[in-house]
């Protein structure tokens, strides 16, 4: 069975068993005791559905209405939308009022032309983490260009191990499982390897990597825009969206303290939060968190799925976060989340780990 037909299959069974849950009334029975002090939200592009039956990436797209309904059903459950900074300050402080944190990884362009104007109109503070690569159009999206890629061709070939393999392209399924094991292999990559993979794959296939960056990410214009309201927080991502444990120490910490001034030096404000590439369990631990910490952020933020507790307020460098996911924007999702009930339960019956990772992060 291939790996697009498994997901599918995956994301129809989350479907039913968020609509049990949220029927079953989960949220409500455990969230008074895992919902935490507060929550940051983990979100990536913002922009319109466009309808396409092959959407590998659509867990990291939500529209703008689904942000709308995020905001109005934070206010109904009376929690505050606050920036990072006052999330901290309510995170130490037992009597604070439950809250929640917007966050936007990565740099899209929808997070100014969709997701500011919804903000901008509710009045809600929002942390925008901008990979410097990605502004300058110095790096690649490269999860972008592969579903360019995979979307114009009827098959697309590779060498990973031995022969060339040759992934069937014509069918939505086919593109689906092709892209699966496309980013797959790029993950794995080093990122010399994944830059030179992506040059060799663009060319042959006639993908202009840096025209999709023009079209979707955000330029320095854009992220000054967003820079010079109040409600809007500027964070690092780094520089290249590198995996920062695959790297040596020193090639990390670079990562973390040239995205800081790049960002500074095009804003005149250093960045005082960050968040880490993919920042799932093994993509950041407790180097890259001293790192950040060594080079003088208030926060880091990850991609481990949790809610906030009071403990969080301790280790400021390695927050988790709540993943809204466009496969499933819908309250109900939304609700179970904000609950922290399916992460207290993850926790429960699997052990520590990386809770609800449907699919790799960017």
């Amino acid at each position: 069975m291939g790996e697009g037909l498994l997901q599918s299959m995956r994301d129809v069974l989350n479907r039913i068993g968020i609509g049990l849950a949220h029927a079953g009334g989960l949220h409500r029975l455990l969230g008074r005791y895992t919902a935490g002090r507060g929550a940051i939200l983990r979100m990536h592009r913002v922009r319109p559905d466009t309808g396409h039956d092959f959407a590998p990436n659509a867990a990291f797209e939500i529209a703008p209405s689904f942000l709308a309904a995020i905001v109005t059903r934070l206010r109904e459950h009376g929690i505050d939308i606050v920036d990072l900074d006052e999330a901290m300050r309510r995170l130490a402080d037992p009597a604070g009022r439950r809250f929640a944190v917007l966050t936007f990884d990565d740099g899209y362009r929808g997070t100014v032309e969709h997701a500011y104007p919804v903000l901008k109109r509710e009045g809600c503070p929002f942390t925008v983490f901008v990979t410097t690569g990605f502004a300058d159009r110095t790096s690649t999206v490269w999860w972008l260009t592969l579903e360019e890629i995979v979307a114009r061709q009827v098959s697309v070939a590779i060498a990973r191990e031995g022969p060339t393999e040759i992934l069937p392209c014509r069918t939505t399924r086919q593109k689906s499982a092709a892209f699966a094991a496309l980013k797959e292999w790029f993950m794995a990559m080093g990122e010399e390897v994944q830059r030179e993979a992506m040059r060799e794959l663009s060319w042959r296939y006639g993908v202009d990597a840096a025209a999709i960056a023009d079209a979707d990410m955000m330029d320095w214009d854009d992220i000054r825009r967003l820079a010079a309201d109040p409600l809007v927080t500027i964070g690092a991502h780094s520089v290249t969206h590198p995996r920062l444990s695959a790297l040596p120490a020193q090639r990390a910490r670079a990562e973390i303290r040239d995205s800081a001034r790049v960002i500074e030096a095009a804003l005149g404000v250093r960045p005082r939060h960050f968040a880490y590439p993919y920042g799932a369990a093994g993509d950041a631990g407790a180097r890259e968190f001293a790192a950040v910490a060594e080079l003088g952020f208030s926060t880091g933020v990850t991609s481990r799925s949790n809610v906030l507790v009071a403990d969080d307020a301790s280790r400021p460098t390695a927050l988790p976060r709540v993943p809204i996911d466009g496969r499933y924007q819908s309250i109900r999702y939304l609700d179970l989340m904000l609950s922290g009930a399916v992460f207290a339960l993850r926790h429960r019956f699997l052990g520590p780990g990386e809770p609800v990772r449907a699919s790799a992060s960017t």
